[in-house]
């Protein structure tokens, strides 16, 4: 009940970022781009894969944005890593 209560509040949130850029002044953000340094911290890696293109530890391709307030990550971004 708790968790369910916490992915509610958390996708309630994420909706309004993507609806209402007032969110910027909330302090929500929006990370995880083609090109940035995986961070375990703040990624989440469905796998990874040889790619000449990028370097090692690279986000190579992005499945969904992240969001953070602040610190705080709000949800990690799901993304593919060079190896």
């Amino acid at each position: 009940p708790i968790r369910f209560a916490t992915t509610v509040a958390q996708n309630s949130l994420i909706l309004a970022v993507k609806r209402n850029r007032q969110s910027a002044r909330m302090g929500v953000e929006a990370f995880g781009a083609e090109g940035d340094q995986f961070d375990p911290n703040m990624h989440s890696a469905m796998m990874m894969v040889d790619d000449e293109n990028h370097k090692e530890g690279e986000i190579v391709t992005v499945f969904q944005k992240g969001y953070k307030m602040g610190d705080k990550v709000i949800r990690p971004s799901t993304v593919v890593v060079a190896q």
